[in-house]
């Protein structure tokens, strides 16, 4: 293995395949970006003969994408891949999810829309008996919002509910994708999507590059057990789906909440495609490179290879960008599993 640029701190903390240590574990969500159904009948409602897969529904609900509904629930506009799900006017999707530790701090994160028709979407999210989100609106027609609630789970099961409320009777549709569940402690900072589980149902080879929370270019894509033509080796470090770029592309998102001074933790797991070139990975964070190797893919069932490497911030917000660079003729790495939490100062205190 051949690094092109990185520091000598970094040297000591990268590049072996180690098990993943955990800063993401992702809760399973059936159908969490609704990407399982084609429906093909515009507008798209679901009903008795064509629910909507993993989710009970009340109300006005359905699906929007390209396979005949088009998006009318969205004004053509979608945030992960090509579909998504809406609820118009006064209703509700739910779905019941396991796996939970009672006791255990969890984060949700959702994406939301207002169509542009009178009537603002009012919206509450719960799991269980515990309200994640309460009133949250989405101004009619402005761009796609991610929410976010950390909560501490109080019981290992439950349901998982999205109920849209609109005053007056209106319109109100509620335009919804990509909904994440995931255990995380407090001490990490929010990163959007950053265990790509929105993409398990994507068709083979699994190229997307409209992903939520992350800006693409170039080939990307997700891959999970049965799609995995570019994580043909490892296993996916967390939940069921890893993200991939093939030749040149990129990742990258916008991470706030950041403490200018402050010394982080970057943690992600990666690996290359295996039977061709070597994978090229770059990681920048802040504009600061933090890894710029050629990397080797593991074998069989190993787990992939970690990235652990300290970052100070310089300000409140900080963009995160994941490279993928092309070797040879064709390359490809792929990655999950990414965290950023603050590390704490040594004490000054002998």
């Amino acid at each position: 293995m051949r690094l092109k640029s990185a520091s000598a701190g970094i040297l000591a903390l990268l590049l072996a395949p180690l098990s993943s240590m955990a800063g993401v574990t992702s809760v399973a969500i059936v159908n969490p970006s609704f990407h399982a159904d084609a429906f093909t009948t515009f507008p798209g409602y679901s009903g008795p003969g064509n629910p909507i897969t993993g989710w009970t529904s009340t109300g006005g609900t359905g699906i929007n994408g390209p396979d005949g509904a088009g998006y009318p629930f969205s004004d053509d506009t979608r945030v992960d891949g090509s579909r998504l799900a809406f609820i118009q006017g006064a209703g509700s999707l739910s779905q019941t999810i396991s796996g939970l530790i009672a006791g255990q701090r969890y984060v949700y994160q959702g994406w939301f829309r207002g169509r542009s028709t009178p009537g603002v979407p009012v919206f509450n999210v719960t799991y269980d008996v515990q309200t994640l989100l309460s009133g949250a609106t989405v101004a009619p027609g402005a761009p796609w919002q991610p929410f976010s609630a950390s909560f501490i789970a109080g019981a290992a099961s439950g349901t998982l509910s999205i109920v849209n409320n609109v005053p007056n009777g209106q319109d109100g549709t509620l335009a919804l994708d990509s909904m994440l569940l995931f255990g995380q402690s407090a001490d990490y900072v929010n990163i959007w999507n950053p265990s790509f589980e929105s993409g398990t149902s994507y068709a083979f080879p699994g190229y997307e590059g409209t992903i939520a929370g992350w800006s693409a270019t170039g080939s990307t894509g997700f891959n999970f057990a049965g799609n995995n033509p570019f994580t043909p080796t490892g296993t996916i470090p967390d939940g069921s789906t890893a993200a991939f770029i093939q030749n040149d592309g990129s990742l990258s998102q916008t991470v706030t909440g950041l403490t200018a001074g402050q010394q982080y933790l970057l943690e992600l797991d990666y690996n290359s495609r295996q039977g061709y070139p070597q994978g090229h990975l770059q990681v920048k964070l802040g504009g600061v490179s933090l890894m710029d190797s050629f990397i080797d893919a593991v074998s069989g069932s190993d787990p992939f290879h970690r990235l652990s490497v300290p970052w100070t911030a310089g300000g409140d917000s900080a963009l995160l960008e994941i490279i993928g660079v092309k070797n040879g003729d064709d390359s490809a790495i792929a990655f999950d599993n990414i965290s950023l939490r603050a590390v704490p100062e040594p004490s000054a205190t002998l």
